[in-house]
């Protein structure tokens, strides 16, 4: 009953953070497309909302219970590392965990340059030339991208269980 409490707890999870990288996807692209500062601010608000309080707490849960899912149900967390011959829980933590290296170099850094600039452009009311290109960062968006390969690639790992 334990087992399956957690499993489910994870499938949850994974739909939350499904639903909160749409959410903060869907503020950020409308955020990107007005001149104006208030809504932009209000939209970028939404945005956090949704990373703070669905991706980011989501993505923990999805961490520790899968890795009590499969470790409950029997499935090698190592694979091949501890001579086992089923290798898609190995190969969908180390996909999932190469977001890591993303957060700490652009994630978190140009989330620095963005707050700069909204801070700026809120002290003069208008969405600057800084602000509109930290709200259209290259680097950021294909970040994102990554970001919604790595979640369709482990869930499809997660449900096919292909190897």
């Amino acid at each position: 009953m334990i087992a399956l409490l957690i499993e489910w707890t994870h499938i949850l999870s994974v739909l939350c953070l499904v639903a909160g990288t749409a959410g903060r996807a869907a503020c950020t692209g409308l955020a990107g497309r007005t001149d104006d500062f208030n809504t932009v601010r209000t939209l970028m608000q939404a945005s956090s909302g949704f990373e703070m309080k669905m991706v980011r707490p989501s993505s923990l849960f999805i961490l520790v219970t899968g890795l009590i899912t499969a470790y409950l149900g029997g499935w090698p967390i190592l694979g091949f590392l501890q001579g086992a011959s089923v290798n898609w829980v190995l190969a969908a933590l180390v996909i999932y965990l190469s977001i890591i290296p993303v957060i700490v170099f652009i994630f978190v850094p140009r989330g620095r340059n963005y707050h700069r600039a909204l801070q700026e452009a809120g002290a003069c009311g208008a969405v600057t030339p800084e602000l509109r290109a930290a709200l259209h960062d290259p680097a950021v968006r294909w970040a994102r991208r990554y970001e919604i390969l790595i979640l369709l690639v482990v869930t499809f790992l997660m449900v096919v269980k292909p190897f």
